[in-house]
């Protein structure tokens, strides 16, 4: 294995922190970076160097401030995130030799619009297996703001804007609408902050990820995951989740990065209903995502498979382990529980059951951690710590 010099930014987040483990304990040198000085990952033992880093905006003296730190230690690769592809966008060219993401400019950033990639499928694939799959949507746009799509759906329903499309400050969006009323009267707002949108109805299930990484057209690792905990209740952050496997959902994901020639790691989101085995499209997450601890400890090593193949290693294509459970314990499942605890449609007894079940897995110990990582466990207690602050504030 060839050792690099590996520049991890956005420290804070739960997918940077995987990143910084499982490379750091790979054999690569880690230069860490986040705004926050108090970055989850700086405390990490497999983080070589901690800097604080400029904020993404104004662009102009982030990239300065990059330039300066790939010289200064000598940077070989970067691993990135949406803020970093977002802020060099001007800039993409000189530093595509250092980020493993083979794509051309307009495929790499066509990966980070919800926008493009719901116009692609439902507009250019409309008799394909693309078109299905893929929650009631609408595309709007200043020349087209009609949500005709939706008027048969009762919602709840969410505007999500991509910050690609930002008209100021750039940063992603989600809002919730209990109607298509309430939509209806904010889109010339959202039109004044985004050249485009999409509004899609909910549509009820599990949420579902397919985790793929895919070099030179071929799939050299999959992974696939069922969230059991989410935060909010309805459908957000995994708290709790185990890797799992659905042959249908993950075929209708290879379709969709084959359809994008789509070269890297990348996860595929979705909605399951057990009860009638329907599921839907939600989005595309094209770099590391939150719940790579998961993969990890169940065998599929992701970030540290990324980096062997951007050097033209070869490795045999890893085998998960079905029905591993991974949680974010401090602050998610406490979250959660607090959620369930005051959630007006659950009976006492579901109440109880959520305080058992909570204790139970914390006692198991087949149940693995995001924060108690092998060699890397002082996070697990700064996490208990920090979340008993947030609690007492």
């Amino acid at each position: 294995m060839k050792f690099q010099t590996i520049l991890v930014v956005d420290a804070n987040v739960m997918g940077s922190l995987a990143c910084i483990r499982s490379l750091g304990r790979a054999g690569h040198r880690i230069i860490a970076t986040s705004e926050s000085p108090r970055a989850i990952g700086f405390d990490s033992r497999y983080a070589n160097v901690s800097l604080v880093q400029l904020p993404y905006s104004p662009s102009s003296s982030f990239v300065e401030w990059l330039n300066r730190l790939i010289e200064q230690y000598d940077i070989d690769c970067i691993i990135p995130t949406e803020g970093l592809l977002l802020a060099i966008k001007p800039w993409i060219t000189s530093y595509q030799h250092l980020i493993p993401v083979p794509q051309g400019e307009e495929e790499m950033y066509r990966a980070f619009s919800k926008f493009d990639l719901f116009s692609m499928f439902l507009a250019l694939h409309s008799n394909t297996r693309l078109s299905f799959h893929i929650p009631p949507t609408a595309l709007i746009t200043p020349s087209a703001p009609t949500l005709d799509a939706l008027k048969n759906y009762e919602g709840p329903f969410y505007i999500k804007a991509d910050a690609i499309y930002a008209k100021h400050e750039p940063a992603s969006l989600v809002t919730k609408f209990p109607n298509l009323t309430d939509v209806t009267s904010v889109v010339p707002e959202y039109l004044k902050q985004y050249s485009r949108f999409i509004v899609q109805s909910h549509v009820k299930g599990q949420g579902v990820g397919v985790f793929l990484l895919r070099w030179q057209g071929a799939v050299m690792a999959q992974f696939m995951h069922l969230r059991l905990h989410e935060v909010p209740l309805e459908g957000g952050v995994s708290s709790l989740r185990r890797s799992w496997w659905h042959e249908k959902i993950y075929q209708d994901a290879i379709a969709r990065v084959d359809c994008l020639n789509w070269n890297g790691v990348s996860m595929f989101e979705y909605r399951w209903d057990s009860s009638t085995d329907e599921f839907f499209f939600i989005e595309l997450n094209a770099r590391f995502w939150g719940s790579l601890h998961l993969p990890i400890y169940a065998g599929v090593d992701f970030p540290k498979l990324l980096i062997s193949a951007w050097n033209n290693e070869l490795f045999p294509t890893p085998e998960a382990r079905i029905g591993v459970r991974c949680r974010l314990t401090f602050p998610k499942e406490i979250e959660y529980v607090i959620s369930r605890m005051k959630a007006s449609n659950l009976s006492v007894w579901e109440k109880i059951w959520t305080l058992l079940e909570f204790t139970m897995l914390s006692i198991d110990p087949r149940v693995k951690s995001d924060m108690m990582f092998p060699g890397d466990s002082q996070l697990y207690w700064r996490s208990i710590s920090d979340t008993v602050r947030k609690l007492l504030s």
